[in-house]
Order: C-alpha cells, then structure tokens, then sequence
C-alpha cells in the first residue's frame, strides 16, 4: 500500500527544490526509513522515492494548474466520445493518462496523442516559474519523478492544504527527531524556515 509522507528540512540546508529533495532522502536512509537502525529503528516502509504518486500534490493547488486539469477533463472526455461514435465496440474502456498502461497497441498509441495534447494545454498554462513541472509525471521520467515541484518552503496557506488534503499524513523533522501527525502543526510554525518534501512510500 502506498501512502504519502513529508519531510522537513531547514532551508539554511538547501539552496533550492531539488538539493531539499536530495536532503530528504539522506536523512531518511541514514535514519532507516528503509533498513534497521537510527529514528526508524527496523524501517517503516519496504521502498520509496521523492514525489512518485504525489508528485503534484504541491503544484495542483495553484488557479493555473486547476484551470489546466479542468480544460485537459474536458478534451480526454470530447476525445472519448469521438472514439466511441467511431467505434462502438470500444464502449466501456476507460482511457488514462498518467501512469497508465493498456495491452492493446490502439489504446496505447491513442493514450500517447492525448498525453501530447494534455501536455500542450498544460504548457499553455503553465507559468514561466515552472519551467521544469510537467502534467504527466510518468510518461518519460519513469518510476522516479525528481522534479522541482517535490518541495515546498512551508507556508499557512501550505499547511492549511496539506491539512485539508489529509490530516492524518505524518512528518518527520530530522533535527527535532520527531515525527508527528500534520494536523498538530501550527500556522506560525510554518513560517518559511522549512523546505517540505514530499515522499511516497509502500508498506
């Protein structure tokens, strides 16, 4: 089962996303997030990597990336009903676009033109400060999206989005050596001084 997770690192110790990433797995391995010893004693999970199966979930709040998510809905499902009025027999398969595979080589190389046309609108929308950040994660990253948008410096409006995405999410402060429930966090404790890392894990 994958599960989402956050890590905490002070912003005097990363320069920017992607050495805050970089940080994060350094402290998870040498305190076995996976392996025996340090905070996690005898792991807590059996695998897993920065971002994966949340790797959006920092970007996706912002108006822009909603707006685009929104216009992308509306061409895979404009796409859907033109293939289905070509092709009844196709009545009840679901096309996907991100992390999704399909045994049929039509399906497949449907999927590839909509995810070509999803990330067009995306870059449409997308502002110049996010030059790095693409709609589908998967298709040409592989299993282990290391993108800038794995990484946040914390902020109230921060919190209150992970607080509202799930409350129950755990984060681990390395140099507190603690790991708490995020709803146990106060607005003027995310002030800034922190990058957050998003991780996902299997257990």
């Amino acid at each position: 089962m994958h599960q989402v997770y956050y890590v905490l690192i002070p912003k005097e110790e990363a320069e920017n996303e992607s050495e805050a990433m970089d940080k994060a797995q350094q402290e998870l391995d040498s305190n076995s997030f996976v392996g025996e010893g340090g905070y996690f004693a005898n792991n807590k999970c059996d695998w897993y990597v920065v971002g994966g199966r949340w790797a959006d979930l920092l970007v996706e709040r912002h108006e822009w990336a909603k707006q685009a998510k929104a216009e992308i809905d509306q061409m895979l499902k404009a796409e859907i009903e033109q293939m289905l009025s070509e092709n009844p027999d196709a009545k009840g398969e679901k096309i996907g676009l991100r992390g999704v595979h399909y045994v049929s080589s039509d399906t497949e190389k449907l999927q590839a033109i909509l995810n070509e046309r999803a990330e067009l609108i995306w870059g449409r929308h997308r502002p110049s400060e996010y030059p790095k950040v693409r709609f589908n994660r998967w298709s040409r990253l592989g299993s282990n999206p290391q993108i800038p948008d794995c990484a946040e410096l914390t902020s109230p409006e921060l919190l209150k989005y992970l607080q509202e995405c799930a409350s129950d999410v755990e984060v681990f402060d390395p140099n507190e050596y603690q790991e708490l429930p995020i709803s146990e966090y106060k607005p003027e404790e995310w002030n800034g001084d922190h990058w957050v890392v998003v991780i996902d894990y299997h257990n």
